[in-house]
């Protein structure tokens, strides 16, 4: 059981503390007893009960630059925080609270600011961000919000979460923000062909996350060697034609997922060459042809996972197939997996789905079929279908190369998978997360 009601005012004698955590708790009340501590510099009062306005006295405590407010039942409007000139705030994570705000103008001023949260606020009310012009800011979430007008001028901001949002056109301000490296503006309702504007707004930008949207025609064939990006997700779109073959100039590439679109292409043994690659997924798409060839031994020397289920693929998986693939899921250092399912805007989890029927589970050192299945003429283990069976499999239903919508999107653990004595290869099907940066806390971030 944790604390409940009010801050005890004891607390306010409490003159040298300089961190404090009374987040997950049933607090409620005034902030007051905090007021004083005025040696504070890290204060988490997420996930509890605090409702009404956020206090000026509160964001301007002499020494306070990280403040938690998330997941609490905080109301107004953030214009009341006209309290800039004395802040010291560094940090400010209002996310999954009531505010709303015709203009956020005021925390625009506030001149050490470089990490801010305003993330899904819980209110109808479209909000205005028009000619933000923050100076110092590095990080930015706004998603969950029905953003009606967005515009902003940060020199120094790196990363940019536009999440749900309702967004419809891509941000042509974007092209302003100089050193910006984290864009994510997945699950909206952006649509037309993949433009080539989006994919080079600027050669360092190093995760770009364009997932659920309503984009169309060929990804365009721009990438070159000064890239720097490392994630790569356009998956539950209508993407069709191939891969962009330049994609092999990318050599910091981690992560690729383009599943659940409508791309027709053979399988890209030209990824190998990526030293980096630890993810590959192309489920539920129309790629083609044999995944082995003797012309073509795959040695991918990171690579973790992959998802080809739900194409049309052929040939046979032989029993040395996974030979070289020695990584192991489970071996991902610690210092990029302190905690499995959470996002925010300081730690990047690229994401997998699998849209199965009725199907749920966790798979530990085996080796699933499930990867590879809804290829109707590939066999070999892990498939139940022999290639020395003439035993021809029967056709499944008719339906389209990507599934519907309405099925359930289920979660897979990933995990690590084992084929034959001393060779360990992750292959898994599911929502895989692992942290690139340390960070004090997590919240919930929506993909």
């Amino acid at each position: 059981m944790g604390l409940a009601g009010e801050i005890p005012t004891s607390v306010s004698s409490l003159n040298r503390l300089r961190d404090l955590d009374l987040s997950g708790n049933e607090l409620i009340g005034s902030f007051s007893p905090l007021i004083n501590l005025s040696r504070l510099s890290y204060l988490s009062l997420s996930n509890n009960h605090f409702s009404g306005n956020v206090p000026c006295s509160l964001l301007t405590i002499p020494s306070l630059s990280i403040l938690y407010l998330s997941q609490n039942h905080l109301i107004g409007t953030l214009e009341t925080m006209n309290c800039y000139s004395t802040s010291m705030l560094e940090s400010l994570y209002l996310s999954n609270n009531r505010l709303s705000s015709g203009s956020l103008e005021p925390l625009s001023k506030f001149f050490y600011l470089k990490d801010l949260d305003l993330s899904f606020q819980n209110t109808t009310d479209p909000v205005n961000f028009v000619s933000l012009g923050f100076k110092s800011l590095e990080s930015l979430d706004l998603s969950g919000n029905a953003i009606s007008r967005l515009n902003i001028r940060s020199p120094n901001l790196k990363e940019l979460a536009l999440n749900e949002c309702s967004i419809n056109e891509f941000p042509t301000f974007i092209k302003n923000l100089p050193k910006l490296k984290t864009l994510r503006i997945a699950n909206n309702s952006l649509k037309g062909e993949a433009r080539q504007k989006w994919f080079s707004i600027r050669r360092f930008t190093v995760y770009l996350n364009l997932r659920n949207n309503n984009l169309t025609g060929n990804l365009p064939n721009i990438f070159d060697k000064s890239s720097y990006l490392i994630t790569l997700d356009v998956s539950h779109n209508q993407i069709t034609g191939k891969l962009p073959r330049s994609l092999t100039n990318c050599t910091n590439l981690e992560f690729v997922n383009v599943g659940s679109n409508r791309i027709a292409d053979s399988f890209p043994f030209w990824l190998k060459d990526l030293p980096n690659l630890q993810v590959i997924v192309l489920q539920s798409n129309m790629f083609h042809g044999p995944i082995y060839s003797p012309q073509h031994p795959l040695s991918f020397p990171q690579l973790r996972i992959m998802d080809i289920s739900g194409n049309k693929f052929t040939g046979s998986l032989p029993h040395d197939y996974f030979i070289n693939w020695s990584k192991l899921l489970i071996s991902i250092p610690q210092e990029k997996r302190e905690y499995v399912g959470y996002d925010s805007m300081y730690d990047y989890y690229p994401s997998m789905y699998l849209r199965s029927k009725g199907i749920n589970m966790e798979l530990e050192k085996i080796l699933p079929k499930s990867s590879f299945e809804g290829n109707i003429n590939l066999c070999g283990l892990p498939l139940e279908q022999s290639c020395f069976s003439d035993k021809v499999p029967s056709t499944p239903e008719a339906q389209g190369p990507w599934p519907q919508k309405q099925e359930q999107v289920l979660n897979w653990k990933a995990a690590a998978m084992g084929y034959g004595p001393g060779v360990l290869f992750g292959l898994a099907i599911g929502q895989v997360f692992y942290s690139y940066k340390p960070v004090l806390f997590f919240k919930l971030f929506r993909l």
